[in-house]
């Protein structure tokens, strides 16, 4: 039967249908509220995720940088040079600067950019240990570029130098490890992670409230001695830049100066804070107040100031004085247009005295000249029983108590630079090479050639390198090298020795001469396994108490005390040695032995900041006496000493040493702007000095001090910038000098 519902029961079921909707549509309506309050939480959770991603970024780019920077401080900075907390600032702003590039790229390109970022920063730190390994110096960015050979042509010592600081290195190979790692899951995960304009925004905050801190950190060093505002104002020594701001900002700074030469005057008017540290550029109409004050730093009277008379008048009454100056009409070239450097350099000069003529003037005219530069000499590898050549000529010719011999940014060819023109290096290039296109007519080899000497120069290692090749002939010397005119050969390093037997022969029949040497038998590594002077002569050094590297540095030696032996056994046999002057004096300090190493041979507790460069200068003659000499001087006192010495025509005043036999105080400036006089020790690094007997220095002279050193940095680099030596003697003879040069 079909089934009957009466009125009543329609109506119940149509109410429950009703119901049953209002409900459906009720419980839909509480999903829908579940679903949107999921998905504003979610959003919520991936904006804090997106600021947690750019923290993480920022957390991991920090911990490699500043672990690097402690491994650079641990493994290469000399002792207390790790100056300020300021170099954390400076890693920890490149560290939240490269999370937030890598936090807005898109996700396709966050882990090549972490990857390469990082790759980057990691390679910089391990060249710069691996450069310091061989040179015991950081490498300045234009060092780099124009001399990768410094690296390439030692494998031995490179591959040394990395073994001796694995640790860093394994450090560095696992961060990059680690960096793959992370930047691919990074990218994986980043795709779940919303950013916003308002997470990005935040990121960027960070990193203008960093940077505007290291600004006001830069800003209120200004006061300081070599402090972070001098690194970004004015150029520094390599070394002081990366223990001021670390190595990648260092890097950044060479950058700029390299290929925006005007950055250092942008970043002093950006900064905007304290007084310039560096120069005082006076106006034209200032030169004769500028003559009088910086005589007065110079410790004496000028030339030209303290008779009123100026220009070649002037000239004329200090050459009547006996002055070593050549009459050089300064007035006259400062009437020209040459520019405002270049009359800075007029009025610079024109204000210094010169050297006077002393006892000592003209004793060696005439005479032969061996002149040597040796490298890595130094007077502790002396012995009478291992060097007795050496501990002769030490003990019997010239003694001169307190030399010095600075170690400089570019090694050899910097020292090289000095001994062999009597001007300071230029920070961050290599001086040397700049210097071919230059006329320079005090280098000894043009010097003498001009007086009919045969002058000829040798060096037992290729003559490219450092482009000895370009520079040695522009000094006056025809030049013989390693395939080049002299023997080749596989051994590391070359005989000193042999090279004396196979050169010698080439020039002492014909007098007078002048022959100049750059040796390489004293090269490091200081071991009996890569070292073929060392190897050669171990059986001399073995029972010596001491450790590997000071017995091969010994045995190194003994052939350079061979070599020096040979030359004064052939200057007898042809009767010539009472008319022979040897002069030899080193490129730079020992490096290849630690300072422990050299404090333990030395006797003495010898410091970094001087202590390590204390040297010897060789001279001698076995027709004189022996004369003991205790005036404080360096290797940049060596041209015009032995100009003095052999009666050269020279000006005094064009130079930044001096004679070491005439009266003018000495001033012996080292790598990072410290100085050393006859009253005082300069620390640059701390702007302090003490006297010689350990008093506090008068701030005055601190004052005149500092102002020499930076004039002399200065005008020694615009010297090689402008080619002044060309200008001087444009006007001395009246026509190009090109006309005089080989």
């Amino acid at each position: 039967m079909p089934v009957v519902f009466s009125p009543v029961m329609k109506a119940e079921t149509s109410f429950f249908q009703k119901t049953s909707i209002i409900s459906n549509v009720f419980n839909k309506m509480q999903q829908e509220k579940k679903i949107t309050d999921t998905e504003k939480s979610w959003t919520n959770g991936q904006k804090l995720a997106g600021l947690g991603s750019f923290w993480f970024l920022a957390a991991w780019f920090c911990a490699v940088l500043i672990g690097c920077q402690l491994f650079i401080n641990h493994f290469c900075l000399p002792e207390n040079s790790f100056k300020t907390c300021g170099v954390f600032l400076f890693e920890i702003c490149t560290a939240f600067f490269a999370a937030f590039v890598a936090f807005v790229l898109p996700d396709c390109l966050k882990a090549v950019f972490i990857i390469l970022s990082q790759l980057v920063f990691l390679l910089v730190f391990a060249v710069q240990i691996c450069y310091f390994g061989v040179f015991s110096s950081f490498a300045s960015l234009d060092a780099l570029l124009r001399g990768t050979e410094a690296l390439t042509n030692f494998g031995q010592i490179v591959k040394g130098t990395i073994i001796k600081n694995r640790a860093a290195l394994i450090f560095m190979v696992f961060c990059l490890l680690a960096d793959i790692f992370a930047a691919f899951l990074f990218q994986k995960h980043s795709r779940k992670i919303k950013k916003t304009f308002i997470c990005a925004l935040f990121a960027l905050c960070l990193c203008f409230l960093l940077k505007s801190a290291s600004f006001v950190y830069v800003s209120a060093t200004a006061a300081l001695p070599n402090s972070p505002f001098m690194v970004f104002t004015q150029k520094c020594p390599i070394n002081e830049q990366v223990a001021s701001v670390g190595v990648l900002r260092s890097a950044a700074v060479d950058a700029k100066n390299l290929w925006l030469p005007k950055s250092l005057q942008i970043n002093k008017k950006i900064l905007g804070f304290g007084k310039d540290l560096f120069e005082k550029i006076p106006s034209k109409n200032e030169h004769i107040q500028l003559v009088a004050d910086e005589s007065l730093l110079e410790g004496f009277e000028s030339g030209i100031a303290r008779n009123g008379i100026t220009g070649a008048e002037g000239a004329a009454v200090a050459a009547k004085e006996e002055y070593n100056i050549l009459p050089v009409d300064f007035e006259k070239l400062l009437a020209d247009d040459a520019g405002d450097e270049v009359h800075q350099m007029d009025r610079y000069f024109a204000g210094i005295k010169g050297d006077k003529k002393n006892d000592h003037t003209g004793i060696f005219e005439g005479k032969n000249l061996i002149y040597i530069t040796a490298e890595s000499f130094s007077p502790y590898c002396i012995r009478n029983d291992l060097t007795p050549t050496l501990y002769k000529m030490l003990n019997e010719g010239y003694d001169f108590s307190h030399f010095y011999n600075p170690y400089w940014e570019i090694s050899t060819t910097d020292g090289e630079y000095v001994n062999c023109t009597g001007l300071l290096p230029k920070l961050g290039t290599y001086s040397f090479k700049d210097s071919a296109k230059n006329y320079l007519p005090f280098a000894l080899g043009n010097q003498f050639k001009k007086l009919g000497y045969t002058t000829k120069a040798y060096h037992n290692y290729l003559g490219s390198y450092y482009d000895r090749n370009l520079t040695h002939p522009n000094l006056g010397y025809d030049f013989y090298s390693m395939g080049e005119g002299y023997r080749t050969t596989s051994k590391w390093p070359d005989s000193d020795f042999e090279m004396m037997q196979e050169t010698l022969k080439e020039y002492i029949d014909c007098q007078p001469f002048h022959a100049y040497y750059m040796t390489i038998s004293g090269h490091l590594p200081y071991d009996f396994y890569a070292n073929a002077m060392a190897i050669k002569n171990q059986d001399l050094v073995k029972d010596l108490e001491y450790d590997e590297a000071i017995k091969a540095f010994y045995a190194c030696n003994i052939e350079l005390d061979r070599a020096l032996g040979y030359i004064l056994e052939t200057l007898n046999e042809y009767g010539i040695a009472e008319n022979t002057v040897i002069a030899l004096a080193a490129d730079h300090w020992p490096y290849g032995l630690e300072p422990k190493q050299l404090r333990l041979i030395s006797g003495k507790n010898l410091d970094v900041t001087f202590g390590l460069f204390e040297s010897a200068f060789i001279l001698f003659n076995p027709g004189q006496e022996r004369e003991v000499v205790e005036k404080y001087c360096c290797n940049l006192d060596i041209i015009p000493t032995l100009s003095n010495l052999f009666g050269l025509p020279y000006d005094s005043r064009l130079l930044m040493g001096h004679d070491i036999f005439c009266d003018t105080e000495p001033f012996i400036v080292f790598k990072s702007t410290n100085v050393v006089t006859d009253r005082l020790k300069y620390n640059g690094s701390k702007g302090t000095a003490i006297t010689h007997d350990g008093q506090n220095a008068d701030p005055v002279e601190i004052a005149a001090v500092k102002e020499k050193l930076q004039n002399q940095l200065k005008f020694s680099a615009l010297v090689l910038d402008h080619d002044y030596y060309r200008r001087i003697f444009d006007s001395l003879a009246g026509e190009n000098t090109g006309k005089m040069q080989n």
